[in-house]
């Protein structure tokens, strides 16, 4: 018998041991490069089947069966008992990775339960773990997942944890970072040199003094605070140089959750299991909490502790605590204690750490739930990697490596591709040098060699870069994947979806084909090709770039698009950008606007969400990215059940690329705003505007091509409410609707689509 999925590293062995011995059959069960093999032995065929339907309906939490292949053969040896061997070293299958245990997990119950049990010899250990838990891709060096292999190798077992370790029937059975207080990890706090319980005390007395500490995580260091305390909540954003980005809060467990934020059963569930990311929750109207936490938001990222280190602090603290990535804004998380001690000495007060050695940077991952569906905005801690089973063969080995913000990069090889976790954006030293470190550790350690590589289209993107500097060198072929076909791609890989499907790509900024600056996009796609058959009309993007930070440059942008009768009605928002902008500033960028120069058009859909929060003076300057969409979605939130209509806007029909004009949009805001309609029901209004926008073009679509098969993607749809909005509506008019779930809808889908696409190039 062969079984195939996540099942070494997660106790699948001893439970097959244990499986075998209540069943009464003998033979034997090992390790192999394709999965783990069993033979067993018995009379009795009722006994085999009941064996094997034990194995599918008992899995060990952290195990997953991918396929399970029977063969009856005749035996040639006839065993006495069942029992565990060594790993059979045969030839890896060309087709596949090689095994990937899981992904870190969070603490077990059995472990929890331990952890504060006063008479457990492992009471309030920091490291506590088993099969069922614990660390794994943020303490492996290579394959096989062994212990040699991990840095727990430094950790000598005692004679008890040997035991556990080397006991079939035992928990811990090659539990490879199993450890106790005589021979695991150990804590220290900074200043003061303090170790153990006097360190956690010490760390305990900084936190209710309203300081802030660096802690010590699974996948790099955390900052942590007092989530009641205003005070160190502004001393936190002053440090880490995060204005207004909402911070994350640690609970310790779902009742406590629940008193700050509406929870559903998904979101309940989300919150609960192993992977424990940050879940988006809604805050109650009576948000008990410091109020800088998420400024200008209805929601906040809420996790549960997941190792045994977090559970003894919070429940130390007795409070909620913010828990934000120890790091100085987009740069990678501090990851060694040296590092934290330097990077991270001018925002932490003090340092709780440890001397296990963490091998990869790992983020804390996040996501939400829209219709009942877990979605990911971020893949990483408790996510990443995993082997994605594809439904085409991809005949070379794929290297593709994504975009410029939120980097990931996609190797795909046979039938299956695994995505790096989340990366950051690319845009300084540090960034560069850790997503060049976490490529060579993949390949390394999945022994893949790419002979091919894929990249986007932008050729100035540090990805783009690396791609060619690596194509060059090993003398391979590099194909440029245009960045909104990546992101239809990534979705029909995610959902297995073959022939051609209605692209919706709506986002930032992406290079077109055109080399304009897309991101409004309706495109009729297939793996292979794509057509732009409609997209919004571009408009002046003032500064470029710097549009993006200032939305009252956008604003201008579109003012300059009209007839100067309809621009008489924006003089309220060019008054008041007088008041509250330099003038002279303003003349500057009206005259970039007028000579064209640094003024790139773009059709993107995140510009105009910028343009109207500039317009309703929601926000016209963005402190971190997706702030000015974010905080229009919150006031829209709590009028979703209005029954207001939405703007006019115009589809204009032509031979070739058909355009939506937005300046309808626009004019009816201004109106909206003269007669003093609340921004909530504007909105609102525009939201219900972009859901029509997309729905009558799909009909379009449909009517010209007869596709009713919708992806859609892109970062515009990381706003649950227009997320929402856009599916029942095209599901209600019998389109077939997907968008990305496991993986993210943002940048950072953009490599396995890449990977994807450069599958099927001829």
């Amino acid at each position: 018998m062969n079984i195939t999925g996540v099942i070494q590293g997660v106790g699948f062995r001893p439970f097959i041991y244990t499986l075998a011995h209540r069943h009464g059959l003998t033979g034997f069960v090992c390790n192999s490069s394709l999965g783990v093999e069993i033979e067993v032995q018995s009379s009795s065929t009722d006994d085999l089947d009941r064996f094997c339907y034990s194995i599918e309906s008992e899995l060990p939490p952290l195990a997953c069966i991918n396929s399970l292949n029977k063969i009856q053969i005749e035996a040639l040896t006839e065993e006495s008992s069942f029992h565990i061997v060594e790993s059979l070293t045969d030839n890896e299958n060309p087709e596949t990775f090689p095994i990937i245990p899981p992904a870190d997990s969070s603490i077990c119950n059995d472990c929890l339960s331990e952890l504060f049990d006063p008479k457990d010899r492992r009471y309030r250990f920091p490291f506590i773990n088993c099969t069922n838990c614990g660390p794994r891709f943020t303490i492996i060096k290579k394959l096989p997942y062994d212990r040699s292999n991990t840095s727990m190798q430094k950790f000598a077992l005692c004679s008890s944890c040997a035991s556990e370790y080397s006991n079939p029937k035992d928990r811990r059975f090659h539990a490879q970072p199993n450890a106790c207080f005589d021979c695991g990890p150990q804590l220290t706090f900074e200043p003061g040199s303090y170790n153990g319980e006097e360190a956690l005390a010490k760390a305990i007395k900084s936190l209710k003094k309203g300081e802030i500490v660096a802690l010590k995580g699974l996948g790099g260091f955390q900052l942590f605070c007092d989530a009641t305390n205003s005070s160190v909540v502004a001393k936190l954003r002053l440090r880490k140089h995060r204005p207004t980005k909402p911070l994350a809060l640690m609970l310790q467990d779902i009742d406590q959750a629940k008193k700050y934020c509406d929870i559903d059963t998904t979101s309940h569930e989300l919150l609960s299991q192993s992977k424990r990311p940050i879940v988006i929750l809604k805050k109650r109207n009576k948000f008990a909490l410091a109020d800088n936490l998420s400024i200008n938001s209805d929601q906040i990222g809420i996790m549960l502790p997941y190792t045994g280190l977090h559970h003894i602090l919070i429940k130390d603290f007795g409070g909620p605590l913010v828990a934000t990535s120890g790091n100085l804004s987009e740069e990678p998380i501090a990851c060694t204690n040296n590092e934290a001690l330097q990077d991270l000495k001018l925002i932490a007060d003090s340092f709780l750490m440890h001397n296990r050695d963490i091998v990869s940077r790992y983020d804390d991952s996040v996501a939400y739930c829209v219709t009942n569906k877990p979605i990911l905005l971020r893949k990483a801690r408790g996510y990443a990697p995993d082997a994605i089973n594809l439904h085409f063969v991809c005949q070379k080995n794929i290297l593709a490596l994504g975009g410029h913000l939120k980097s990931t990069f996609c190797m795909a090889k046979g039938k299956q591709a695994i995505t790096s976790q989340h990366l950051g954006d690319l845009d300084d030293i540090k960034s560069i040098d850790n997503y060049h470190d976490v490529l060579e550790q993949y390949q390394n350690m999945f022994k893949f060699k790419p002979d091919i590589l894929a990249r986007d289209l932008h050729p100035d993107y540090a990805s783009s870069r690396l791609a060619e500097q690596i194509a060059k060198e090993l003398n391979l072929d590099c194909i440029p994947v245009q960045h909104h076909h990546a992101h239809i791609a990534a979705c029909m890989t995610e959902h297995q979806l073959t022939g051609t499907v209605i692209g919706v790509a709506l986002d930032g900024l992406g290079m077109g084909s055109d080399e304009t600056l897309w991101g409004g996009e309706f495109l009729l796609c297939s793996f292979d090709s794509f057509k732009r058959l409609a997209h919004l009309a571009p408009v002046a993007m003032p500064g470029g770039t710097l549009a993006i930070k200032e939305p009252w440059r956008m604003m201008l942008g579109f003012i300059d698009s009209f007839e100067k009768e309809s621009k008489n009605k924006f003089e309220p928002f060019l008054e008041r950008l007088k008041h509250n902008e330099n003038e002279t500033k303003i003349a500057l960028v009206q005259k970039q606007i007028d000579s064209s120069l640094n003024t790139p058009f773009t059709s993107s859909m995140g510009r105009v969400f910028d343009a109207v929060a500039a317009l309703l003076g929601v926000c016209t300057h963005q402190q971190h990215e997706g702030q000015a969409p974010a905080e229009l979605e919150s006031l829209a939130r709590p009028h979703s059940n209005s029954n207001i209509q939405s703007y006019d806007f115009d589809l204009i029909e032509t031979d070739s690329v058909n355009q939506i004009n937005t300046q309808a949009i626009f004019t009816g805001i201004a109106s909206d705003i003269t007669s003093g309609l609340p921004n909530g029901l504007i909105s609102f209004k525009f939201h219900q505007t972009v859901k029509k926008i997309i729905s009558k073009t799909c009909h379009q679509i449909r009517l010209s091509t007869g596709c009713s098969v919708v992806c859609l993607s892109g970062g515009v749809f990381q706003n649950r409410l227009l997320l929402q909005l856009v599916e029942e509506e095209l599901t209600m008019s019998n389109f077939k609707v997907y968008f990305p779930s496991a993986v993210p809808c943002n940048d950072a889908g953009l490599s396995l689509g890449q990977a994807a696409v450069a599958a099927h190039s001829r």
